[in-house]
Formats: C-alpha cells, structure tokens, sequence
C-alpha cells in the first residue's frame, strides 16, 4: 500500500478531533520506536464541517506509505445527546436500566459478555451504594443529634443526603467513569432503535464520504475504522454506501472495516427484530468484497466484550468478519496492562495507543503501514478472541 485513506469513526465522544489528534501524534512517535518505523503526522485541518483531515507519511521496512486520516465527526450529536446535570443524568440512569431490564439485555449480556455485564451494573450499583451511604450518614447525624442535644436535628439531618450526594458521586466518578458509561449505555438504546434524527443524518453523509473516497483511482485501500460506539455508526454509514454503491470494494481501491471494541451485538440485540440496524449489520456481513477485521478485547468491559458482532444478526461463516483480540496483555508490560485493566476508560481507548512490544497488536502498523487490513490480520497473530 503506497497511499491509503482512513475514514475513523469516533465513538459516542461530545470532545472533537482535537484531542485524538493530539493522542495520534504522541502514540504514532511511541508506536515508531517500538516497531523500528518512522511515522510522520501532519497537522490537523478542517476539511469540512464534518470531517477533520491530517496527512501521516511512515516508512516501514523502507517502504513509504502516505495516509490521509479523515476523522469524520458526529461529537456535535454526541454533544446534542450529552446529558448534564446530576439529577437528569441520574434519571436517564434509571431510564436505561429500567428499558435494558425489559427488553433483556442484562440477561444478554451476562450470558455472553460478562465484563459488559458488570459494567452495565456498574453505574446503577454505585449509584445505590451512595444512597446508601448518604443515608446512612443522615442517620448517624441525627443520632449523634440525638445523643447530644436530646433531640434530632432533623432539617440537618435531611440536607445531609442532598448535599452529600453530588459530591461523592462526582468523587467516584473520577476513577470509575459512572455517567460516562451511564450515557454510553443510554446511547446504544437510542442509536439501535435510530432515535436520532440528526445521527442518521451525519450517517447519510459519512456514506456519501465512503463513496466519494472509493471513487479516487489514486488511492490504494480505504480503510473505514469504527471505534467504540463510532463501530456501529460505522456500520450503518457503510450499509448506505453500498445502497449507493453496489460494486464498492469491487470496483476501485480496496476497501476495508475495521472494528476495534464494538458493541455491536448489544445494538443488534436492543434494535428492532427487522430492518433498522440488524438490517445495516446483515447488508455488511453480505458485502464479500470489503474486509472486515474486528479487534475487540474479551475483557473490555465497556464492548461486546467476546460476542461476535453477527452474534444476533448470525453469520454466514466463521471467516466473516476476522476476529482477533488485542491480546494486550501480551502487547504491554505488566506494570502498564495492569494500569489500564483497572481503568475501563482507559483500556477502552488503547485500541488507539501504541504497544510496548512489537510484532504485536499495533493501531499504527495497521492503519499507516505497507500492508493492506487483510494482510496485516493474516500475519499479525492466527490467536482467536479466547
């Protein structure tokens, strides 16, 4: 591959490019060392409203490859869905659970994907623990009253849950990361059933970048990358696309999905029975022109976790799509796997950062280097997701 496009598909993220231009430059240098490459990234530019561009030029084995990164955004619908304030996020809160209980995808999940399982608890849980502990300590206030001044200070003694509440909340959140997954699991319930407008929208027009993009003769692959919650969006852009474009992938330059930490199957799952997603996810699994590659770790809990994203669409074979996990502990020091795998914010985002032992997993070498997708999964690693 001398020239490739990348289309990246941010996932349900209100902060813009800015950010993971910011991280692609400092893990590109670090990914460079430890592959023995040099990898070159270009300053960030707006190319459109939706689209923000910069070039990377890396040389790998001494062959030069130029790749133009287009980070196609939807933080403005992100941003739009972003829920503020702690008494309605805390409400959406119990909206989701209450929906996800009903419809069954904690039973779902905790029968394929329990790390997903406990993350969906995880918000409601420390939610309820807090209750708990703010009421507990209202409680032992009015006691302490009570054994003091003879008499409970009851007004004291009601304030302490309303003023407790916020601020531990906001003190767990910090390492736990409680609303950013309770909007993410509020998210997948309204982007599987395509209740945003504006988010089938943005699609439309990421669909129409796809073909445009596969229209350019000059380019050799274009490589679509969905990350996160930007993986089924995606997915439903690329089915589009080829109601656009029948021939895509056929035709042209080589084109290519990747998925890295999808959560796929759990749309699938809470999507309608017919049409919709399961429909956008079925016309992709069908497209045997364009490769598809997906990297989700069975440990990262904020995915499907080890579900196959056809696990409720159903597969035509064991070769659609390709899946390989990570394997990061294998592709990071101890010190630095077991700094992560304590943070699922920040195990969810080293699908974008470099390794710390090559020949490995590596973001950079699949989406910068000589190699097309198909390749780079035929010799990176034959290890399953187990």
């Amino acid at each position: 591959m001398r020239r490739r496009r990348v289309l990246y598909v941010h996932g349900f993220d209100p902060r813009g490019p800015s950010p993971y231009h910011q991280m692609f430059e400092r893990e590109a240098a670090l990914q460079a060392g430890v592959d023995g490459a040099q990898i070159t990234v270009g300053p960030r530019k707006a190319a459109s409203k939706t689209t923000a561009e910069w070039d990377v030029v890396s040389i790998y084995g001494g062959v030069e490859t130029q790749t133009r990164y287009s980070f196609l955004r939807w933080d403005d619908v992100a941003r739009s869905l972003w829920t503020r304030g702690d008494v309605n996020l805390w409400r959406e809160l119990w909206a989701w659970v209450g929906d996800y209980r009903t419809r069954g995808a904690f039973a779902y999940a905790r029968a394929g994907a329990k790390p997903g399982y406990w993350a969906m608890l995880t918000p409601p849980l420390g939610l309820l623990n807090l209750l708990f502990d703010t009421a507990l300590a209202a409680a032992l206030l009015a006691w302490l009253g009570w054994r003091i001044a003879g008499a409970p200070p009851g007004a004291l003694a009601g304030l302490v849950p309303v003023l407790l509440l916020p601020v531990t909340w906001r003190w767990v959140d910090a390492t736990w990361n409680l609303a950013w997954l309770s909007r993410c699991f509020a998210f997948i319930g309204l982007g599987a059933r395509g209740g945003s407008a504006a988010l089938l929208e943005r699609e439309a027009e990421f669909a129409a970048d796809i073909v445009a993009a596969c229209a350019d003769a000059s380019i050799d692959e274009v490589l679509i990358v969905g990350h996160s919650q930007g993986a089924p969006v995606a997915v439903q852009a690329l089915s589009r696309a080829l109601a656009l474009r029948p021939d895509l992938g056929a035709a042209g330059p080589t084109l290519s999905l990747l998925t890295l930490g999808q959560p796929i199957s759990i749309w699938s799952f809470l999507a309608p029975a017919k049409g919709g997603f399961r429909q956008d996810v079925a016309a992709v699994r069908d497209a045997r022109d364009i490769f598809w590659l997906d990297v989700t770790s069975p440990s990262d809990s904020v995915s499907a976790c080890g579900l196959s994203p056809l696990d409720v669409v159903g597969a035509v074979d064991e070769t659609r799509p390709a899946r390989r996990s990570p394997h990061f502990h294998l592709s990071l020091s101890p010190k630095t796997f077991w700094r992560i795998r304590l943070r699922p914010f920040a195990f969810h985002f080293q699908y974008l950062c470099a390794t710390e032992v090559a020949d490995t997993y590596s973001y950079f070498r699949m989406i910068c280097g000589p190699a097309r997708l198909c390749d780079f999964a035929d010799g990176w690693t034959q290890a399953t997701v187990d």
